[in-house]
Parts: C-alpha cells; structure tokens; sequence
C-alpha cells in the first residue's frame, strides 16, 4: 500500500514495469555502496513513527 505521491508513481509507472526492468532496478540498487546509518535526530524518530501511524 502508498500513499501521496507514490501512489501515482504505482499507478502510472511502475505497475508497467517488465520483469527484465524489475530484475535491473534490483541488480542497480544492490550495487550500491550502504549509506552510513547515523543515529536519528533527537525526536526525529518519534515524529517518523507517527508520520507512518498516519
């Protein structure tokens, strides 16, 4: 399930993607280098659980 502006996304383009286009994207992203995970602002992680929450 999306919501906002990754609905259209789904809605009028990713839905349409091939399996070859899938399997692309999936080899391209697995090739990229981990971002450094830092440790969440102060309340930034309270306010991003309440942003899934709805």
């Amino acid at each position: 399930m999306v919501f906002g502006g990754m609905s259209d996304v789904v809605e009028h383009s990713l839905q349409y993607l091939s399996d070859d286009d899938i399997t692309a994207i999936a080899r391209y992203l697995k090739s990229l280098r981990r971002a450094r995970q830092t440790d969440p602002s102060p309340g930034g992680r309270q306010r991003g659980e309440r942003s899934v929450e709805g």
